[in-house]
């Protein structure tokens, strides 16, 4: 890893960091190194670069170099987007996903206060099946609401598990939507996190 450009700025533009895009693949370019991945938050700026300077005005999943004919992805950060789930979650209350193929084939109803009432069922017992939960991660302060940590430990296998077993075992069916739809992110967060090229 290494730093090739800082570019201070006061105000950034998507036509700015356009400029400054095509200054770094230029010395890309009179390297030996090859451009797989472009990653960026899901900052309006960010967003209209790659759509309108990239994409050509719709969203891609990867776009052509220009010079070598090889796919360049555009990404958005996982660890971003993460925080954005878990945030828009707690926020909104409630997520509807809709059918999915591979992953949902029936969508499902999420419901941020199943994982609230998992919790108070379990607050008093020494040995919890959502043992990842806590306060801090349903009742963040302002500040929290950046924590990674915190995100991670809603969108848990514990926690996930705890759900179904709720839902199955002691009368809770309604809490299967919301153990389906942790269990999707779990798997993207598990997906987008991994470490090594073995896996």
């Amino acid at each position: 890893r290494d730093i090739v450009g800082i570019y201070p700025m006061c105000k950034l533009t998507a036509e700015k960091q356009n400029s400054c895009y095509m200054e770094v693949l230029k010395l890309l370019r009179s390297t030996s190194f090859n451009i797989v991945a472009i990653s960026v938050d899901n900052a309006s700026t960010n967003r209209k670069f790659f759509i309108d300077y990239l994409c050509g005005g719709v969203l891609k999943t990867h776009v052509k170099d220009s010079a070598t004919g090889r796919p360049i992805f555009l990404i958005f950060d996982p660890v971003h987007a993460l925080k954005n789930i878990y945030n828009n979650f707690q926020t909104r209350k409630t997520i509807i996903c809709p059918p999915l193929v591979n992953h949902l084939p029936n969508g499902c109803h999420a419901k941020f206060e199943h994982i609230e009432q998992l919790f108070k069922l379990e607050e008093s017992m020494s040995l919890k099946k959502a043992h990842a939960l806590n306060l801090a991660a349903l009742r963040p302060k302002s500040i929290e609401k950046t924590s990674v940590k915190l995100a991670v430990s809603i969108f848990n296998e514990s926690t996930r598990d705890a759900l179904y077993y709720y839902a199955s075992h002691e009368g809770k069916p309604e809490w299967t939507g919301t153990a389906y739809f942790i269990s999707f992110i779990f798997k993207l967060w598990s997906v987008m996190n991994v470490k090594t090229c073995t896996k």
